[in-house]
This record gives structure tokens, C-alpha cells and sequence, in this order.
């Protein structure tokens, strides 16, 4: 896995953010199937059971980072980032 530690994965007021908004979104809907973002509703049940850090904690691995660093099975690569902020006020250098 390759990805920027400072991503919104790891960001948990990203993560809760985003589950409230799709959360609430499947209990409005009354037209879908339960199992359809089965994964959305679950978490947003963490959510309203003050349970989501814990949950969110599990999904990233927070208590493996270390170790999959040592490990190489992740990496702090911030090439992504940099070409974009390197991007800005470059726009003609990388246009096509």
C-alpha cells in the first residue's frame, strides 16, 4: 500500500465527517435495500453509539503503523502532494 500519512484516511475527523453526511443520507432513503452501504450505516450507527473512533482506529491499523512502516508495507511517499503544490503557478509547465 502506498499512500501520504496526512491523507484523509488516517485524518478521523475526515472519516467521521464523511460518515455523518453519507449516514444520514441512507437513513433518509427509504427506497434503498438495507444491505446497500451496509458499511455507511454501520459506521454511522458507531457514530450515534460514540463507537466510531474505536471502529476507525481498526480499519486504518492506527496500532500498526509503526510496524508496517518498518515492515515497508507502507511508505511516507509525499510525491503526490508535492506535485501539487508544486502545480500551482505552474499550470503551462504541465499543460498538454
Amino acid at each position: 500500500m502506498h499512500f501520504e500519512l496526512e491523507t484523509a484516511v488516517l485524518n478521523y475527523e475526515k472519516f467521521e465527517s464523511k460518515v455523518v453526511i453519507g449516514g444520514k443520507a441512507f437513513e433518509r432513503n427509504q427506497n434503498f435495500d438495507k444491505k446497500i452501504g451496509a458499511h455507511w450505516r454501520y459506521w454511522y450507527e458507531c457514530y450515534k453509539s460514540d463507537c466510531l473512533k474505536e471502529e476507525h482506529e481498526k480499519i486504518i491499523g492506527v496500532n500498526y503503523i509503526d510496524e508496517f512502516l518498518d515492515k515497508k508495507v507502507l511508505i511516507n511517499d509525499k510525491s503526490v502532494y508535492d506535485f501539487f503544490i508544486n502545480f500551482e503557478g505552474n499550470h503551462e509547465k504541465y499543460a498538454p
